[in-house]
């Protein structure tokens, strides 16, 4: 190599590697700036979301409220510009009496809204006792007990009781009819006829505070088997439990 070429080498090679510097720390500020704004944008997502909770309290003025501003009831709609009512979520839930619903199952209803409003509204619904929270975070309504002669939430009551013995039935014969088995909650779900497997738990549970099942350290349920006296081999007769 000449002598007028190495030196025109290495100065290339040090304006390259100054290059290649400057881009990465032009990388790495973009990086710095991406996530900088990622973090005001979710910054502003739960600003959003607060706002709309506190232009849905109750005696909160709204100024741009309009009969055509206003969905007909039983509709859903939501989104930036129509954000979700708590009282559409409790109508929603209202036409259901009885019937256990997870968070995903009312958001079905309710597509353009976010999940954070619609666990937002099912925490203050459940807040106020309009509805009830019921087994892994899910949620029912409970019409109102009337004692009233043909009240609709009396005969909903009535229905519900009704239902609630029934589901209790289908379990004792399917339990009676394989006397020594214990039952998962899936397995009796599969068998049982047209219940949904959360408000299926949630009558089990009902059943073991009453004593018609017992519910073993793994979770499965079997029907409560009294004491009996076995014979002991050395020590004379023994009581030993069955359960």
């Amino acid at each position: 190599m000449s002598g007028t070429t190495q030196p025109a080498g290495a100065a290339l090679a040090a304006k390259l590697d100054s290059l290649i510097e400057a881009h990465d720390q032009r990388i790495a500020a973009l990086m710095d700036e991406l996530a900088r704004t990622q973090q005001a944008a979710e910054q502003y997502r739960e600003l959003r979301a607060l706002l709309d909770q506190v232009l849905e309290e109750p005696g909160m003025p709204s100024g741009t409220d309009s009969p055509a501003d206003v969905a007909p009831r039983g509709t859903h709609q939501s989104g930036a510009g129509n954000p979700l009512s708590i009282d559409d979520v409790f109508h929603a839930l209202e036409a259901r009496p009885g019937q256990v619903l997870s968070p995903a199952d009312v958001h079905r209803m309710f597509p353009n809204a976010s999940r954070i409003q619609v666990n937002d509204r099912l925490g203050r619904l459940t807040r106020q006792g309009k509805i009830t929270r019921v087994a892994r975070g899910c949620f029912r309504f409970d019409p109102p007990a009337d004692p009233g002669p043909a009240h609709p939430a009396s005969f909903a009551q009535e229905q519900r009781d009704h239902e609630d013995g029934t589901l209790r039935e289908q379990v004792m014969v399917i339990m009676r009819q394989a006397p020594g088995q214990g039952w998962w909650p899936r397995d009796l779900a599969a068998v049982v006829k047209r219940t949904n497997p959360d408000y299926l738990r949630s009558r089990l549970r009902d059943m073991v505070h009453s004593g018609d099942v017992v519910q073993d350290d793994a979770g499965r349920y079997w029907l409560p088997r009294p004491s009996v006296v076995v014979d002991g081999q050395a020590a004379g007769d023994r009581q030993v439990s069955m359960a």
